[in-house]
């Protein structure tokens, strides 16, 4: 792979593998797989507390600080979304 660039703060909302697949590069994809696995670390919680998903997404910033910036998601059997 090429050389590690900085971070860009670029913002990608993530809803399919497609999505997943097109939001990493040569550059970003160990950040964006450091983040995704923060996020389905976390969808794991979720779903274990307030049941299976009928949807999920995320939001990724490349930003470098290994955060979630957005995680949206709607259960099934619960209107609730968080």
């Amino acid at each position: 792979m090429s050389k590690k660039k900085k971070p860009t703060g670029k913002t990608i909302r993530i809803e399919t593998m497609t999505d997943l697949a097109n939001a990493a590069t040569a550059e970003n994809y160990e950040r964006l797989l450091a983040d995704l696995r923060g996020w389905l670390v976390s969808c794991v919680y979720t779903k274990v507390l307030h049941g299976p998903f009928q949807h999920a997404a995320m939001e990724w910033t490349d930003d470098g600080e290994n955060t979630i910036t957005g995680q949206h998601v709607t259960f099934i059997n619960n209107p609730k979304q968080r």
